[in-house]
């Protein structure tokens, strides 16, 4: 099914990253609207105003991973 947990680890596998809880949670952020172009700081406003707990150099890792 897509969208859930599993296909977001299995990305964040693929890129070389451990799914950490912080981890699934930015990609759900980031990949569950779809095909989109979000800018890092997009992205970044996004997580601060979801007030989800992810630490810069999480945040960093995973931009990375995915592309930006």
């Amino acid at each position: 099914m897509p969208g859930t947990s599993l296909d977001f680890s299995a990305r964040l596998r693929a890129a070389g990253l451990r799914p950490t809880r912080q981890r699934v949670a930015l990609a759900r952020l980031l990949f569950a609207g779809g095909h989109r172009h979000v800018t890092a700081e997009a992205l970044h406003a996004e997580v601060k105003a979801s007030r989800m707990p992810v630490s810069l150099a999480t945040f960093r890792g995973v931009c990375v991973a995915a592309g930006g």
